[in-house]
């Protein structure tokens, strides 16, 4: 919401800098603190009012250390009040600012990572056997759809669609594969492509 005092935002290599009028908070990137402490780094961004790019640009470090859940997790709630209001998305509804443009890109790595979480559940299952359909299946798929259909909207809204015509194909064409792998655990990839159209 634009009247509540949001942090400036700066960052390094290994850090993220969010700072107020009269303090600063420090937030290492590195693969430790991000595991061990992500429920206190995720307080502070939602108390401090962070910036969407600053919950896009932590996410993208869980996802780059290999903490996918962590990832899918601070995503979920970064992305909470946007769900919400899908259907009446306007940027007065979002909790932490950005821009259309950050917001669609947070979106598209959001609906990306739910289907990388997806595979990796079902590679996992490979390497061990039969893959029972779990409820994180269930709501990875979910959260994928959620996500690109918000992430749709908001670009036929506020932008220009051609411009992420790309990104959309390629996220459609990864969901469908995912939504196929779920129904279909023991089919091959071809005939999930086929299925998938």
């Amino acid at each position: 919401h634009t009247e509540r005092a949001c942090a400036i935002m700066s960052t390094d290599a290994r850090h993220i800098y969010l700072q107020q009028k009269d303090f600063a908070i420090e937030i290492p990137l590195d693969e430790h603190t991000l595991s061990q402490k992500l429920q206190d780094i995720t307080e502070c961004l939602r108390l401090e009012f962070a910036p969407i790019e600053i919950w896009h640009r932590v996410s993208i470090e869980l996802y780059r250390h290999g903490l996918d859940a962590e990832c899918n997790q601070l995503l979920a709630t970064a992305l909470e009040d946007d769900l919400k209001h899908a259907d009446d998305w306007n940027q007065t509804v979002s909790t932490y600012n950005g821009s259309a443009e950050k917001r669609i890109n947070i979106l598209a790595a959001a609906s990306m990572q739910a289907i990388n979480a997806l595979h990796q559940q079902a590679m996992h299952a490979n390497r061990g056997g039969e893959h029972v359909t779990s409820e994180a299946d269930k709501r990875n798929v979910r959260n994928a759809v959620q996500y690109y259909r918000l992430v749709r909207g908001i670009a036929a809204k506020f932008d220009n669609t051609e411009r992420y015509n790309m990104v959309f194909h390629f996220l459609g064409c990864a969901i469908s594969i995912g939504k196929a792998m779920h129904q279909h655990k023991n089919s091959e990839i071809a005939s999930i492509l086929i299925k998938c159209k």
